[in-house]
C-alpha cells in the first residue's frame, strides 16, 4: 500500500481543525437548543424594512443537528478518505485544503439557512449552499 500524497502533518492538521468546527459547531447547537428559543433581531437595511433575524427554534434546532452532525461525521470520514481519493485521481494536494474551505461553508450555511427567520436571508443561505456545493467543482475549472 502506498502513502497517500498528502498525508503532512500540515494537511491532516486542517481536516481536523474542519473535524472541530464541526464538533464546537454542535456543540453550540446543543447550547442554544438548551437554552431555549431564543432570536436576534437587527436592522439591516430600515430605509426599506429589511432586518437580519434568526430564531432558533425546535424546528431550527432540528436541522441545525441533522446539518452540524451529520457534517461532523462527514468531516471525520474525509479526514481519512480526501487525501487518498487525491491520490487516486492523481490530483494536486492543495484541492484537499479548498475542500475544507468549501465544506465549512457548506455546513454553515444550513445552519443559517435553519434559523434565519427572514426571507431574504433565508434566499441568501439558500443561495450560498447551492454555490458551496459547486464551488470545488466551480474552482476546479481554473486552476
Amino acid at each position: 500500500m502506498t502513502q497517500p500524497l498528502d498525508e503532512t502533518p500540515q494537511a491532516r492538521a486542517i481536516g481536523w481543525f474542519a473535524v472541530a468546527l464541526a464538533g464546537g459547531a454542535l456543540g453550540f447547537t446543543v447550547i442554544g437548543w438548551l437554552a431555549g428559543d431564543w432570536l436576534i433581531d437587527l436592522p439591516w437595511a430600515p430605509t426599506i424594512g429589511l432586518r437580519i433575524e434568526f430564531r432558533f427554534d425546535g424546528l431550527a434546532a432540528l436541522y441545525s443537528f441533522l446539518a452540524t452532525g451529520i457534517g461532523l461525521l462527514v468531516f471525520a470520514y474525509s479526514t481519512g478518505y480526501m487525501p487518498r481519493h487525491l491520490e487516486h485521481e492523481a490530483r494536486p494536494a492543495g484541492e484537499a485544503r479548498r475542500f475544507w474551505a468549501w465544506m465549512v461553508v457548506f455546513m454553515r450555511a444550513m445552519v443559517g439557512l435553519a434559523a434565519s427567520h427572514d426571507l431574504v436571508l433565508m434566499f441568501l443561505f439558500f443561495d450560498l449552499t447551492a454555490v458551496a456545493s459547486e464551488g470545488t467543482r466551480f474552482l476546479g475549472a481554473f486552476s
